[in-house]
């Protein structure tokens, strides 16, 4: 008994190698994956480009060059600490420097405060005075409380108003809202924005 072998046609495989592919088709040739791969970054190149273009060519606005150095307007001047100091005053306002000098500090619109103005306890020793801040924020810098507080659950709400002072980083809101809630008995939740929670 024999049997007739008949072929089963087959789809024809469509032909890449002239480095265009078929569309709808996968693709079959190595050639094909590269170029894709090639215009692909060549597509996201051009993105970023456009970007870098739109970003670098906006008006930086009142933003300072160097935002370490504040350019001082005429009439803001620090208002530094005449008396003694407790640890609760002092703020770093150079913690990128401990042994920054008196130049560099009140370059930074900031205030130089010697070891006579710590408030001196007999627990202290002449090393924790070597760890205090030399280079503190004035008294005439940062926020201060406005309007009243609002209680909210397990806690209070209070606006808070910008001192007018140089800006240190540029873009700074004027009115901010600081929320505080006890969360638990050990976890106190602070938290500050500049939008009504």
């Amino acid at each position: 008994m024999t049997t007739a072998f008949t072929p089963v046609p087959q789809t024809p495989i469509p032909n890449c190698k002239k480095r265009t592919c078929c569309t709808g088709q996968k693709l079959v040739s190595y050639s094909c994956k590269v170029w894709s791969m090639v215009i692909i970054c060549l597509m996201l190149i051009a993105a970023a480009a456009a970007l870098l273009y739109v970003l670098l060519s906006k008006k930086t606005g009142n933003r300072p060059e160097n935002i370490l150095t504040l350019s001082k307007p005429s009439n803001w001047f620090p208002d530094c600490p005449s008396g003694l100091l407790s640890l609760e005053e002092l703020f770093d306002c150079y913690p990128d420097d401990p042994s920054v000098g008196r130049t560099s500090c009140e370059a930074r619109g900031c205030c130089y405060v010697n070891q006579q103005y710590f408030d001196i306890d007999s627990n202290r020793t002449v090393e924790t005075f070597d760890k205090m801040p030399k280079c503190v924020y004035p008294k005439n810098y940062g926020y201060v409380s406005m309007g009243k507080t609002t209680p909210v659950f397990n806690g209070f709400m209070l606006p808070l108003q910008r001192v007018p002072a140089p800006s240190r980083y540029g873009d700074d809101f004027q009115v901010v809202h600081m929320k505080v809630e006890m969360q638990t008995t050990y976890r106190l939740r602070i938290k500050v924005s500049y939008f009504l929670f």
